[in-house]
């Protein structure tokens, strides 16, 4: 598991794979706007069927935020992703 960690930190750091996120990533916010994609999304979600996949979902991210191993693995991650940077996640912008 940690080599497939390895390739996915290294295709997210390389150029390609930070321009597939940014374009991921606008198709995204440019879908979040659309009235009526936002129409669907707002159906289904409050449809019985996707409050109980919504349910599920809470459950299992819950189950998963209070197992220590996925703490730990979380961490790495996150450890990695910064490169060491980030301290005590107060900048620019912020005010305490």
């Amino acid at each position: 598991m940690a080599s497939l960690m390895n390739k996915v930190m290294q295709l997210a750091n390389s150029p390609k794979g930070k321009q597939v996120l940014r374009q991921a990533a606008d198709k995204a916010q440019q879908l979040a706007n659309d009235p009526k994609t936002r129409a669907k999304f707002d159906k289904v979600a409050n449809s019985p069927k996707g409050r109980q996949v919504i349910r599920q979902a809470t459950d299992k991210a819950q189950q998963l935020a209070s197992d220590p191993k996925t703490l730990a693995k979380l961490q790495d991650v996150r450890r990695r992703v910064q490169g060491g940077r980030g301290g005590s996640g107060t900048g620019p912008g912020t005010s305490s």
